[in-house]
């Protein structure tokens, strides 16, 4: 079974409130969970916020932009984009689509399975397809 950070969390908040030292608490996680069990200095940090009156086990918002620039639209986009003009470039992805060059870059290897050859943007593959053109 594989278990959340929460879980872990809530394991915790209950040894804390049992009054167990966060040596005994991290010992009983390792006992318990071997590998999956989290560092003791996590322990000691969420030991600290309990501490400190925290009631959340969930994990606070952070800062930053989050990664939403790779969704199956802008990869249908990307796709569509390399099918009308092979020899665009990344300004041009990045004009047109409005996300970063990173994200361009993820789409167009990851996903596509592309990469630049003589300015142009041809798949590592061939399809069979395009196997027997060659051959031709």
């Amino acid at each position: 079974m594989e278990l959340e950070r929460r879980d872990f969390r809530a394991m915790m908040f209950y040894d804390f409130m049992r009054k167990i030292s966060v040596e005994q608490s991290h010992d009983n996680l390792v006992e318990a969970f071997q590998d999956q069990t989290p560092f003791k200095r996590t322990v000691e940090r969420w030991y600290l916020d309990f501490r400190r009156e925290r009631t959340s086990l969930q994990d606070e918002a952070r800062s930053g932009r989050p990664s939403t620039a790779v969704t199956p639209e802008t990869i249908a986009a990307a796709g569509t984009l390399i099918r009308e003009d092979s020899r665009i470039n990344y300004e041009q992805f990045a004009e047109t689509l409005k996300i970063g060059k990173a994200a361009i870059n993820t789409i167009l290897h990851d996903y596509l399975g592309v990469r630049r050859l003589a300015a142009r943007w041809i798949p590592h593959k061939l399809s069979e397809m395009q196997l027997e053109a060659r051959v031709e």
